[in-house]
């Protein structure tokens, strides 16, 4: 495998398929750490880094990281290897950048003014004491409400984390599709298809004027949130 090989780098052939590593150009890429995101659709901060031209080379990545300067979610993060990936933000100095999916399921970095936002969805739930309810977040963070379902998304502030607003998996709602053929692209729900024995629950959405159907596990309400 090589001297940069075993758990530190992967080969660009056996990298996320969620990471845009261009041929010919780099070999190796560092391997995120386990954390929020699955390994199938995260980047190490390092390569969003060196996308987002703040530094081109491992040596510029730990000297800015040593000095502090990077956030993710409105915390400081000094770890290269630390998981990036749907939705989170990124604050270098004045400049801030949302992670999104293309339409290729890759991730991209896009400038953004609303740094102290982001929208996440509720993947899991849980009672726990005094009859509170506790949400598992698709970025791993974990938030008590007692408004809200698996599907719905929650709008948190940053870096308080904080809920200011619930979108509902409900129709007539704006979301962005985050799996299979439409992925990357923005949607209106149209109809909630319930689940069968033999089916999973799906979802029509209305995408560019064309009803399409795609499993509900795939739709990211956001509402009015803009992403720019």
């Amino acid at each position: 495998m090589g001297k940069r090989g075993g758990t530190k780098h992967l080969k660009r052939i056996s990298a996320s398929k969620a990471i845009i590593v261009k041929r010919k150009e780099k070999t190796w890429i560092q391997r995120p750490l386990p954390g929020p995101h699955a390994i199938s659709a995260c980047a190490p901060l390092s390569h969003i880094m060196k996308e987002i031209g703040v530094a081109e080379t491992m040596k510029e990545v730990k000297k800015i990281l040593s000095s502090r300067l990077v956030y993710i979610d409105g915390k400081i993060v000094t770890e290269p290897k630390r998981a990036v990936g749907f939705m989170d933000v990124i604050s270098v100095g004045d400049k801030s950048w949302r992670v999104l999916f293309d339409e290729k399921g890759r991730l991209i970095v896009n400038n953004t003014k609303n740094k102290a936002e982001k929208v996440c969805r509720i993947e899991r739930k849980i009672r726990i004491q005094k009859g509170k309810i506790q949400f598992s977040l698709h970025d791993g963070r974990t938030i008590s409400s007692n408004d809200g379902k698996v599907g719905d998304c929650l709008l948190i502030s940053l870096p308080e984390g904080k809920i200011v607003k619930r979108y509902p998996l409900a129709t007539k709602m704006n979301c962005l599709i985050i799996g299979g053929k439409h992925i990357g692209r923005n949607a209106v729900i149209e109809e909630l298809v319930s689940g069968t024995a033999t089916r999973i629950p799906q979802a029509k959405c209305n995408i560019a004027e064309v009803v399409s159907t795609t499993f509900r596990g795939y739709i990211f309400p956001i509402g009015d949130f803009k992403l720019e």
